[in-house]
């Protein structure tokens, strides 16, 4: 008798663990955040995809330079 009824209370815990858990859901479903994100979702499903192409990184050419060149030679000019 003292088996059944200690099985009888942990099948009790059990599905008041699942009871809760379900609650829990239905109230985050029932929120008005959710409700909001789920509407903002079902509106963006309408809008065309755009598809972002990445072209492939340019490494710059070094310039050219024949001898030193100083910052004040472009200031005499």
């Amino acid at each position: 008798m003292r088996v059944r009824l200690e099985d009888s209370e942990v099948q009790r815990d059990k599905y008041h663990e699942i009871l809760v858990t379900a609650e829990n859901r239905l109230d985050r479903l029932q929120s008005g955040t959710v409700l909001k994100m789920q509407s903002r979702g079902a509106m963006n499903e309408h809008e065309p995809k755009v598809e972002v192409i990445e072209e492939p990184q340019r490494k710059p050419s070094s310039p050219a330079v024949s001898g030193s060149v100083n910052w004040w030679e472009f200031w005499s000019s």
